[in-house]
């Protein structure tokens, strides 16, 4: 037996294409997706409820923005200047009324995402509307939360429960779900 060619054969066979093609290749990680959905729940005293939900889906590490609502027209009056004739000039500035969302979540764990954005919810003043009837100009009130949370796959979180002056509440949860 000759130990040199032996040794030779032995690293020809290690380094050689073939040897290399079996074993598993190695894939870099992939980000994951991450599902989320966002669901608000706004009730009034007297129990009756509405829910909307946004889903969005993102690659961890990234951060998405959603927007669900209306654009309400604000009428604005001016009075330009003129050679003596005072014509009030009617224009409209529109501004987003509903549910914005920004949303940024990152894969920690199989089994965790840590999810980090802001949630502002909007709405016209019904009641206001209605006793200043004579001003064109809707009110509209708004809540902003900022959040920073730990969440289980495919489990429901409570972000934030909010009184509102009519005795109701809004309640936001967020579910996430890994997608591989």
């Amino acid at each position: 037996m000759n130990f040199p060619s032996t040794l030779a054969l032995a690293v020809l066979l290690a380094v050689s294409p073939l040897a290399a093609e079996t074993q598993p290749a190695t894939e870099p990680d992939q980000p994951a997706n991450i599902h989320f959905t966002l669901t608000m729940l706004d009730s009034d005293a007297a129990g009756s409820t509405f829910e909307q939900t946004v889903r969005t889906l993102l690659v961890s590490d990234r951060t998405t923005r959603t927007h669900a609502g209306w654009r309400v027209p604000f009428p604005v009056v001016s009075m330009p200047a003129t050679d003596g004739k005072d014509m009030p000039v009617t224009s409209y500035q529109y501004q987003d009324v509903g549910l914005a969302l920004t949303l940024q979540g990152r894969t920690v764990a199989p089994d965790r995402v840590r999810a980090s954005g802001q949630v502002e919810i909007s709405g016209i003043d019904r009641h206001a509307v209605a006793l200043n009837a004579s001003a064109a100009s809707p009110q509209i009130g708004t809540f902003s939360h900022h959040f920073e949370a730990s969440l289980l796959d495919g489990q429901s979180t409570e972000l934030v429960t909010v009184p509102k002056p009519d005795g109701g509440t809004v309640k936001l949860t967020l579910v996430a779900s890994i997608q591989r």
